[in-house]
């Protein structure tokens, strides 16, 4: 068993698969986009709202998936 599992930060594989099943398929929690951990709507992390941190990312995707 993962050591993490034994603290509050984390779930085991089950619940996790349950909350991300009812997620995609049960009515929805949030609106579309939300950030929704374990049943809950929540604010993701800032960095997540970095618009020049987006830039680089799809930046980054384009190069490494160009043919």
């Amino acid at each position: 068993m993962p050591v993490l599992t034994l603290t509050p930060l984390s779930v085991n594989a089950r619940t996790a698969g349950a909350h991300l099943a009812r997620v995609a398929t049960g009515p929805a929690v949030g609106p579309s986009g939300a950030y929704v951990n374990l049943g809950r709507v929540e604010r993701s992390s800032d960095a997540s709202y970095d618009h020049g941190r987006e830039r680089e990312l799809w930046a980054a995707a384009g190069a490494l998936t160009a043919p």
